[in-house]
């Protein structure tokens, strides 16, 4: 008696789980097939006013001459939705002006009484409605006549094909009612049971002949018994063991993405201290500009302030190429110093992780170690890196691949940029310009780096390849005396 109260309770157990699982699963399956059904009603409307903005444009030069009018309702048969055929009943179009006139797919009439419009108005695209179980579409054509196309409910609602959780609301007023479907209820428990009491039955009926045969086997062998549990511990340990391995990977997934997180606000911050120190170096070089404009213009207001026609001319000379530089956004190093190039390269990268990280660009390096230092201005020298590696980053399309090399020859150090980017050229340079403020076009950055002592060279190979080379000078040597240095045969 027991046993059988055991196996009943256990039975009804299970029932109660599988009941609550087949109400939870029911709810998600039907959340989703409405969310469905949304987007399939969503995306028949916007296919029908394609087609019907097409459907209007030929009516309308062909409006005065009924034949052709016909031929074109006899073409409209219906829509096409994806590999879904919805066809039409019946197409009517009225002529309201005279003579007026209603014509289908079959056959032209006198129009006596014009059907009314409704809430079709002039500035409206078309009008839908449903009257007793045939969707009505009404468009204007001209400002004057109407196109009305009947599809059946049934024929939308095979179209829509909903499933066993959610049925179409056959009166729904319009394809903006909230209530155009509605959810039809799980089963309640006693039918979940009816429904399923022959299997409830055989489980019960099994789970007591087994409880029945684990008694005996219990009463038997409890050795082997004592050794099943050992070896289900033993189970158990081996399954909490990959629990928390999973979770050391999930914890380390975690730890990632929040390195990632701060490399992002790392990325911007250290960008907008790029942008500052630009900035206030720019200033600096308007506020001399200034500054020696205020002394040539004291020096014609005051006597004792003695500046000679030379010197004046001079000033006047310099003054006007540093505007004219400005303007051009041309930089003029001011500070000289020792620059490992490796680590400005790597710094420089580090303005495009967000860049990097959305779209999802592979940045392969190449550098070689004990490479010498270069002389010259940090900042001049990382807005350089910063316009190169930002052209190949976002010239690159989602998942690319841009390559960063370091080689050692002629005396000099080149780095390499490799990408299989869009070629920067017109449009693509304006949406770079757009996308990274500091960006200067390859003839403005190539005379900047050739003013400045640097060579530079870029090449768009026929293979696809964008490559840029930038090259500095080690300390004991010099650039070729035109600093443009001969990297590739095109």
């Amino acid at each position: 008696m027991v046993l059988f109260l055991l196996a009943v309770g256990i039975s009804s157990l299970g029932f109660v789980l599988e009941y609550v699982f087949y109400r939870q699963s029911y709810q998600q399956s039907q959340q989703q097939e409405k969310e469905k059904l949304h987007y399939k009603v969503e995306h028949f409307l916007r296919d029908l006013t394609s087609y019907l903005t097409l459907t209007q444009a030929r009516l309308e030069a062909t409006r005065k001459d009924p034949q052709t009018l016909q031929n074109i309702l006899i073409s409209l048969t219906h829509l096409m939705l994806d590999t879904t055929v919805l066809p039409f009943q019946r197409v009517l179009y009225e002529k309201r002006t005279a003579p007026m006139y209603a014509m289908d797919r079959f056959a032209v009439k006198p129009l006596e009484t014009p059907t009314p419009l409704g809430a079709l108005c002039s500035h409206q695209k078309y009008g839908i409605q449903n009257q007793e179980g045939v969707i009505k579409i009404r468009m204007l054509v001209a400002q004057e006549d109407v196109l009305e196309i009947q599809i059946t409910l049934e024929a939308f609602q095979s179209f829509l094909n909903p499933s066993s959780t959610i049925a179409l609301n056959k009166s729904f007023l319009d394809f903006k009612d909230p209530d155009m479907f509605f959810k039809r209820p799980p089963l309640s428990g006693w039918a979940y049971g009816q429904q399923e009491k022959q299997r409830y039955s055989f489980l019960m009926g099994l789970a007591f002949i087994v409880l029945s045969a684990g008694a005996g086997i219990l009463n038997k062998k409890q050795n082997r018994l004592q050794q099943t549990l050992n070896n289900r511990v033993l189970t158990l340990t081996h399954v909490l063991s990959a629990a928390e391995q999973k979770l050391d990977r999930a914890n380390s997934q975690l730890a990632e993405n929040q390195k990632l997180s701060q490399s992002i606000q790392t990325s911007r911050q250290a960008l907008g201290r790029l942008q500052q120190a630009i900035h206030q170096r720019q200033q600096e070089r308007a506020q001399w500009v200034a500054l020696s404009l205020d002394v040539l213009q004291q020096s014609y207001t005051n006597p004792t302030l003695s500046i000679s026609e030379k010197e004046g001319l001079h000033m006047m000379d310099q003054c006007l190429k540093e505007v004219r530089s400005l303007s051009l956004g041309a930089w003029r190093p001011e500070n000289t110093e020792s620059i490992n190039l490796t680590a400005l390269i790597a710094h420089s990268a580090n303005l495009f992780q967000e860049k990097i990280y959305k779209s999802k660009i592979t940045l392969e390096q190449n550098f070689p170690e004990n490479l010498p230092c270069i002389q010259g201005d940090r900042l001049f020298i990382e807005f350089l890196l910063a316009n190169i590696l930002g052209k190949a980053l976002h010239r690159v399309p989602k998942e690319g691949v841009v390559s960063l090399s370091i080689e050692r020859k002629d005396h000099a150090l080149h780095f390499i940029v490799k990408d299989q980017g869009y070629q920067s050229v017109g449009n693509l340079e304006k949406f770079i310009k757009k996308s990274f403020d500091l960006f200067l076009t390859d003839d403005r950055f190539q005379s900047t780096c050739r003013e400045n002592g640097l060579g530079y060279q870029g090449v768009y190979e026929s293979s696809g390849m964008n490559i840029m080379c930038l090259v500095f000078p080690t300390p004991a040597e010099e650039i070729v005396k035109n600093n443009v240095v001969s990297l590739f045969n095109v």
